[in-house]
């Protein structure tokens, strides 16, 4: 870009008017006139995208050929935009933290600037940048999944030869583990085969195991953990059942 011009004439004739010199000659003169022009430079922001991709959004002071506002949207975990034939000077990028897409959280962001002219306030690069100049910044997001929801899962047991029925606390369960105790109605001692669990959430996984058997006043304990099926969500009525065969042989 044209910076500035200026020009020395020894009897002052010669006028500037922008870049244009209008140049007075005297007989056996030398008149100098000086143009300057200034390199632009280059902005690059870089998106590093944790456990997932999505589009993201940032606004800037619009200064310099900078546009108000853009977009990038990662693939494989990045995404890149790069703003060349900047005005040196100053200018700032920010993320918007209102339009991030849901469950992503703003987790870093390192520019380089090689005169560490750029300095970084939370998700803001206020950049410094010089004529030729590249300053790069690079934002890091993280996506975090939202929990699954808590759904109650009844454990229901049935006691062998003679049918009676035990009954165990209600247990919440989401992706993770927890113990139910069975109590009531364990008859004979030691003989407890037959778990049924009915669960309000049919996309979690139970695996079942009996960590001990009922005997004299001590109850039978059920070890429960649970994982999600990929893809799954909400919770709908469903009946999951286990066989723990001991030796009535069935």
């Amino acid at each position: 870009d044209f910076t500035s011009l200026s020009c020395t004439d020894p009897d002052n004739g010669t006028t500037v008017s922008g870049a244009t010199a209008t140049i007075d000659l005297d007989a056996g003169e030398t008149v100098t006139c000086t143009y300057t022009n200034t390199r632009r430079g280059t902005i690059v922001i870089n998106k590093t995208a944790v456990n997932g991709d999505d589009t993201f959004s940032y606004t800037t002071s619009g200064t310099g050929g900078l546009p108000a506002s853009f977009q990038i949207t990662t693939t494989g975990g990045s995404g890149s935009q790069t703003f060349s034939n900047i005005v040196p000077g100053s200018h700032t990028v920010t993320e918007d933290l209102t339009l991030l897409p849901p469950n992503w959280s703003f987790t870093s962001l390192v520019c380089t600037d090689p005169d560490n002219g750029t300095t970084v306030s939370g998700q803001t690069a206020n950049i410094d940048l010089d004529p030729g100049e590249t300053v790069t910044c690079t934002y890091t997001n993280t996506f975090t999944p939202p929990p699954l929801p808590q759904c109650p899962a009844n454990l229901i047991t049935e006691s062998e030869p003679n049918n009676t029925n035990a009954t165990a606390q209600v247990l919440n369960l989401a992706p993770g583990q927890g113990t139910a105790i069975v109590s009531g109605g364990i008859t004979p001692v030691g003989d407890l085969d037959y778990y049924q669990i009915t669960v309000s959430q049919p996309s979690l996984v139970f695996a079942y195991v009996r960590t001990n058997l009922a005997s004299g006043t001590a109850d039978s304990t059920l070890f429960i953990g649970v994982s999600p099926v990929p893809g799954s969500s909400g919770c709908t009525g469903a009946t999951g059942t286990a066989e723990c065969d001991d030796d009535d042989g069935d």
